[in-house]
């Protein structure tokens, strides 16, 4: 079967083959965006700066810039990686409570050239 990727996490698929794949250039590109804000800088080999490592911001005590720190990264990562990508907005939820140590992320944006609008949703923690 006809695809572009492989959809992470990897399974078994019995239409697609050995392993279900990304069929459409938005979902692959979703599934990468997913990977670049999960993954934290020293990960990925060979390119050390690689990653927003959005779970480093999960213990950070909520000040009034921890937003704005989480939306620098996630946009230095967007421009230097997934240039065709625009963010038009990024939401951050934390909990009222500092117990809770949890985040909640949307990142709505388009992709060019395909002229498609998408968002991304992130939870980290014990997200309700």
């Amino acid at each position: 079967m006809f695809g572009i990727s492989p959809k992470l996490p990897l399974k078994r698929d019995p239409v697609d083959g050995a392993y279900a794949l990304n069929k459409t250039y938005t979902s692959m590109i979703k599934q990468n965006f997913r990977m670049l804000m999960l993954t934290n800088p020293g990960e990925r080999v060979m390119l050390p700066d690689f990653g927003a490592g959005l779970s480093k911001f999960l213990f950070e005590n909520e000040e009034i810039d921890l937003k704005e720190q989480i939306s620098d990264a996630v946009e230095t990562q967007v421009k230097k990686y997934m240039p065709f990508i625009k963010i038009d907005e990024i939401q951050i939820q934390t909990p009222s409570d500092n117990r809770n140590n949890s985040l909640y992320i949307r990142i709505n944006y388009k992709i060019f050239p395909l002229s498609g609008a998408d968002f991304l949703e992130i939870s980290l923690g014990n997200v309700n």
